[in-house]
């Protein structure tokens, strides 16, 4: 894993959909977060459900929760 002080920086520019931009900016104002910090998590959560379905795992939304088997 590689740490802060040794990763090299990318930039991204991307066209996000009215509903993105809109779900983004509630996540910012939420969670009081960047807008960086929470796209690096939601990659960090869909490589996580990726992988878990790669395994055998199953990936269900029970009402309002995600759940990873």
């Amino acid at each position: 894993m590689t740490t802060r002080s040794t990763e090299t920086r990318k930039r991204l520019v991307i066209d996000l959909t009215r509903r993105s931009r809109a779900d983004l900016a509630w996540l910012v104002e939420t969670e009081e977060m960047n807008k960086t910090t929470v796209c690096n998590r939601a990659i960090q959560v869909y490589k996580l459900i990726i992988e878990t379905q790669e395994r055998g795992g199953n990936v269900m939304v029970d009402g309002e929760r995600l759940v990873i088997l």
